[in-house]
């Protein structure tokens, strides 16, 4: 083969075509550490949660999760969601940013419906 003919076998490898991998194996890695990511952080919530919240409110309230640092809060109730956004004006927002890992910006509270 002449030199040429490398630099054009060369040329075609370089500028043909990639086989795409279509396994799941790479998809799969990645969920696994979004989510190893996300249980953490949602575990770490939730201690510091029963540790800030009122005893009675907490029974009420279940952090959910936590995406571009608004932590979502279901609440049982419509008077519970009252209190909580009472303690959340309150500077429950500021206790929980000192003490977690994860940056949280907001708490979104949803009201749970039968």
């Amino acid at each position: 083969m002449s030199l040429e003919e490398r630099k054009l076998e060369q040329l075609r490898e370089w500028r043909g075509r990639k086989e795409r991998d279509l396994s799941v194996h790479q998809t799969l890695s990645k969920l696994k550490r979004t989510l190893k990511r996300s249980n953490t952080q949602l575990l770490q919530i939730a201690e510091v949660w029963k540790s800030e919240v009122p005893e009675l409110m907490y029974e009420q309230t279940h952090p959910i999760s936590l995406k571009n640092g608004v932590l979502v809060v279901a609440v049982n109730g419509s008077a519970m969601s009252y209190q909580l956004q009472q303690l959340i004006r309150g500077g429950l927002l500021q206790k929980l940013q000192t003490q977690l890992n994860s940056p949280l910006k907001k708490i979104k509270v949803k009201l749970l419906t039968d």
